[in-house]
């Protein structure tokens, strides 16, 4: 008997447990994309099926991509753990859509509460970041997101987003 499964391809980290809380305001340094296999980025499925203990054997399908890793210099930590100028870097594989994370020098905001990671594009006013507070976009949907400019028409500063984003909406 042949049974199919499917391949646990949406983790968000690849290394270990979730850390903790993050929302930073940053600019990206690097984007990095391996395939499946590389080192740091293990196959999504085993190479030999799984036999089970009636005999039949599981399968894995994956479309999954590989993996991504983004270094974000950081500008601002809203919660204050971490230095302006300081690096903070994630994981992830790439889904089928393809890949995820921003490859731009423009301002984002970063937020990951440890399940979940998301970003937008921010601008800087008067030494404040401000955000569109619905255009937070999860890691897991391949979005292209659309740079504001100098419009900062219904941005608002990103501790006015915060319980928002901390709520998962």
């Amino acid at each position: 008997m042949l049974r199919i499964g499917s391949a646990a391809v949406l983790s968000l980290a690849l290394a270990g447990p979730c850390a903790a809380e993050e929302l930073l305001a940053g600019r990206v340094q690097k984007v990095i994309q391996q395939p499946s296999g590389a080192d740091g980025c293990p196959p999504p499925c085993p190479v030999e099926p799984e036999t089970l203990p009636d005999g039949s054997r599981r399968i894995c399908v994956s479309n999954g991509g590989g993996c991504e890793a983004m270094e974000l210099k950081v500008e601002r930590d809203f919660l204050g753990r971490r230095q302006p100028g300081s690096a903070w870097s994630v994981s992830k594989r790439v889904g089928e859509w393809g890949s995820a994370l921003p490859v731009t020098s423009q301002l984002i905001v970063v937020h990951d509460d440890g399940t979940r990671l998301r970003w937008t594009p921010a601008v800087m006013r008067d030494g404040q970041v401000l955000v569109h507070p619905d255009r937070f976009v999860s890691f897991l949907l391949a979005v292209k997101r659309e740079w504001f400019g100098t419009d900062t028409t219904g941005m608002v500063p990103v501790e006015q987003v915060v319980e928002r984003l901390r709520s998962g909406k």
